[in-house]
């Protein structure tokens, strides 16, 4: 018989760290449950860290990539080696509370139409993510999207997911080096969500290679280009009902396309989008920032979002 939960964890070059997120999962009460780590081509040892798990936990197993595509192709790679109902996404330099899966559980089984359950979060120093919190909110397309502005504009909406595996055959995570903007997008167009104020995931920062809050300008010149894709399509899909419900969120999503697509060195494109945010806000300080150091080249517009990232750094 499957398990209830498939907690996926995909990692590269975390065997200082992964030891972390795999022992927050086997220390849960709900044990009905299994742990698919994705190793996608480490170099440092975190294969091993992992198999040393695997020959300890028969829950515990590693599926292994040669070469790195990316976290959400990591994901899909995960979901496709799993068995359970429910999947449970771990980033490898984070870790779930005591009694996380129990508490999937008991939503899940208080709302069984509903699809997905998202979760607050705790940074390192304490701070909730996302603010202001949620309370128990049930979200259809539009009340994701109300939800999207609601984080647009406090500049905070780290959440934890735990989705039915069935979606999967519908909506499935990018398969490129793109952020799951996308992937969620579709997801609330075609399911329902509901999100709950209890702490799911403590969120730390203290991986060389973490990319949301640590400046890592090569990391971004490298996923650009399936950013810059992977936005253009949210805009052309949901971009008018953005507009009319969440400005803030839209906003942002086109002047992060326009980022990155001068990171990929598309100026043009990156000027399109940039038209098109003009169109709907004054000219804030970042957008101008961005077109600036963006005309100015990829290189020069990478130093600068590490910096503005090394400044909004939570903690």
């Amino acid at each position: 018989m499957p398990p209830f939960f498939s907690v996926i964890i995909p990692t590269y070059n975390r065997a200082t760290l992964i030891r972390r997120a795999i022992d927050s999962a086997l220390s849960q009460s709900f044990t009905d449950f299994e742990i698919v780590v994705v190793d996608s081509a480490s170099t440092d040892g975190t294969r091993e860290v992992v198999r040393a798990y695997a020959e300890a936990h028969p829950n515990v197993r590693l599926v292994c990539e040669e070469s790195r595509r990316g976290v959400c192709p990591a994901r899909n790679l995960a979901i496709e080696h799993s068995t359970g109902e429910w999947i449970a996404p771990l980033d490898s330099d984070d870790e779930f509370p005591p009694g996380t899966l129990a508490l999937f559980h008991e939503k899940i089984t208080a709302k069984p139409y509903i699809a997905c359950h998202r979760f607050m979060c705790r940074w390192d120093n304490g701070t909730l993510s996302p603010r202001p919190p949620v309370v128990n909110e049930e979200w259809d397309y539009e009340g994701y999207l109300r939800f999207a502005d609601r984080a647009a504009r406090s500049r905070s909406g780290e959440m934890i997911a735990c989705i039915q595996r069935s979606t999967f055959n519908d909506v499935r995570f990018p398969e490129d080096r793109a952020y799951e903007t996308e992937y969620y997008l579709d997801f609330a167009l075609r399911y329902r969500i509901e999100a709950h104020p209890e702490v799911a995931r403590l969120y730390h920062t203290d991986a060389t290679d973490q990319n949301s809050y640590v400046p890592n300008p090569a990391h971004w010149l490298r996923v650009a280009p399936d950013c810059a894709r992977s936005l253009s399509r949210v805009i052309t899909k949901h971009g008018e009902a953005m507009a009319r419900v969440a400005p803030s969120a839209y906003n942002d999503l086109l002047r992060t396309a326009a980022k990155f697509y001068f990171l990929s060195g598309d100026r043009r494109a990156g000027l399109r989008y940039m038209r098109m945010l003009w169109s709907h806000e004054r000219l804030a300080p970042v957008s101008v920032g961005i077109l600036g150091f963006g005309l100015l080249g990829p290189q020069a517009l990478a130093w600068a979002d590490a910096k503005r990232a090394a400044f909004r750094r939570p903690v």
